[in-house]
Formats: structure tokens, sequence, C-alpha cells
């Protein structure tokens, strides 16, 4: 017999008895007497339908995703799938896989980048960065940020390559929010 939590069937393979704490439907299946639909499964009683998602034990009213997946397999980001490991560019956490951070290849937490995707260099606090985020500057090496100190004396001498990298970048920025600011104010006069 093929019916979920069918204890007997007949000839037909259709359900004529279901297992403890299961009640036969009209349709033949099997559903639970203490609540809607078992594990694997969505709908209403009497007419609970399996899990379209493959190997989910608990999936959303119209079964087309996954809030947990049974025995080993793992949640995929996308809620869609139940696989055996995570995805590239994920880590699992209680059999949920999560998407690792920006430009992050392969990481094993929420903040712990392993490796960066291909073309990024920078590292910093396990994360991956095309650039160093703001109020930091790029290291000589050249794979890591390092924290700009909160004032210098400027003008830049020449040969203060962190005074000119942490002065410049955020008194960009600066300049930018300024000129959008003002576009934002001339449009509101118009």
């Amino acid at each position: 017999c093929t019916t979920k939590n069918c204890a007997l069937c007949d000839n037909n393979n259709a359900c004529t008895k279901c297992i403890d704490e299961f009640q036969l439907s009209s349709s033949k299946a099997c559903f639970s007497a203490t609540n809607a639909c078992g594990d694997g499964q969505y709908g209403t009683a009497g007419n609970c339908q399996d899990c379209k998602v493959t190997n989910c034990k608990k999936c959303s009213t119209d079964g087309n995703s996954c809030s947990e997946c049974t025995g080993n397999y793992m949640l995929d980001p996308s809620k869609t799938k139940c696989a055996v490991e995570c995805p590239q560019n994920s880590f699992s956490n209680n059999q949920i896989c999560y998407k690792c951070t920006e430009n992050c290849a392969k990481c094993s937490g929420e903040s712990a980048c392993d490796e960066c995707e291909s073309g990024i260099k920078i590292k910093y606090e396990g994360k991956c960065y095309k650039t160093c985020p703001d109020h930091t500057f790029e290291a000589v090496s050249g794979v890591t940020c390092e924290v700009c100190k909160e004032s210098y004396t400027t003008p830049c001498k020449e040969d203060d390559k962190e005074c000119i990298k942490c002065t410049t970048k955020n008194s960009d920025r600066a300049t930018l929010a300024w000129v959008l600011a003002l576009s934002v104010a001339v449009l509101m006069m118009i």
C-alpha cells in the first residue's frame, strides 16, 4: 500500500484503514485526527498532500516552500530544496543553510568568510570587500584594511599614504553627500 499512514489497503491499492491516530478520508487518504496534516504534508484535515519540496518535514500552506527538512537534510537558503549539504556560498547552522556575506565564496559562519570570490582580495573583520569600507584604508599587504585615525593633519605630507587615503576617501564621500543633499534641496524648491 502506498498511501501515507495507511494500515490496510484493498486489492486496488486503495486505503481501507489508517494507522492509530489517523482517520480515513472520502478520497482514501489518511489524515491526523489531532492536527490538520502530518510531517511532510500540507493542506487541511481530510485533504492532506505531500510537500512539493522533496525531503521536507514542514512546508508552507501551498507546499512550495519548506521551513524544516527531514533527517540530516539541510534547508537551502531559497527554502525550496532540502539537500545533503549546503550549496556553495552558504553555511549550515542547525540544519538550515544561510548565504555567506557579499563577495564571499566560502564561509563557516555569518561573519566568518574563509575565502573571497574570485577577483576580490581584501578581507576585513570576516568579510570580503572590493574596496575598504568607510573609515578604513587598504593596508600595505593589499589583503586587509586598517582603521583610519580619528583625525589627520592636513594637508597630508606627500609620503603619508595613510593620511592621503583616509582623508581623500572620506572627503570624497562627504562631497558626494553634500552634492546629493544640495540637489534634493533644489528639486524641492522647484
